[in-house]
């Protein structure tokens, strides 16, 4: 038997790819091209933070609806990540997927904060 510290950190964002080369341009992200995005970060990184995703609908009111996307990791015992590994790879994906994708937002949520990130200034 192995046990971990229950921990999870989850990015939210929305999915409608909004621009694309500064132009107006607006189309569903499908789950393939998400689950793409995060392979190619996953093998970037030293160890692989497994994911779960689920699509998820953000709803403000009467009058704002949003199909979105729930990205979560948790620290899986078999994968034996620190919190610290999880808390970076999860800010590395979420700015790569408000990059890749031309989100307005992305928001990264886990016991500790909110952290949302906001179009190209936060990207570097």
């Amino acid at each position: 038997m192995i046990k971990e510290p229950y921990y999870e950190s989850k990015i939210y964002m929305g999915c409608v790819k909004s621009r694309l080369f500064k132009a107006i341009y607006r189309r569903d992200i499908s789950e393939k091209e998400v689950i793409k995005a995060i392979g190619q970060q996953q093998e970037l990184y030293d160890i692989v933070i497994p994911l779960r995703i689920t699509k998820t609908r953000f709803v403000a009111g009467t009058s704002y609806l949003e199909s979105g996307w729930e990205i979560a990791a948790i620290n899986y015992p078999r994968v034996h990540a620190t919190i610290e590994q999880i808390d970076d790879f999860m800010l590395v994906l979420a700015r790569v997927l408000l990059k890749e994708f031309h989100q307005h937002r992305v928001s990264i949520i886990n016991p500790k904060e909110i952290i949302m990130l906001a179009g190209e200034e936060d990207i570097e």
